[in-house]
C-alpha cells in the first residue's frame, strides 16, 4: 500500500515537472499531500526533502 501511494506521488510529481500549470495535477498533489491522505507523513517528508525541486508545493504542507 505504501509503495503504491508513493508511486502515485512520484508520477504526479513528474507530471508537475513537465507542466507546472496543470490544474488537475496541482489538485491531485494537494490531495496526496493533505494530512488526511493515506501515508501523508511519508509523502510530505519526501516533498520537504526535495523542496529545492518543488518549492511551489511547500504551501500544501502548512
Amino acid at each position: 500500500m505504501l509503495q503504491t501511494e508513493m508511486n502515485v506521488l512520484y508520477i504526479n510529481l513528474n507530471k508537475f515537472k513537465e507542466n507546472k500549470n496543470s490544474v488537475l495535477t496541482l489538485r491531485t498533489l494537494r490531495g496526496l499531500l493533505s494530512r488526511e491522505s493515506a501515508f501523508a507523513g511519508f509523502k510530505r517528508c519526501y516533498v520537504r526533502e526535495h523542496a529545492k525541486d518543488y518549492p511551489e508545493l511547500l504551501e500544501f504542507l502548512k
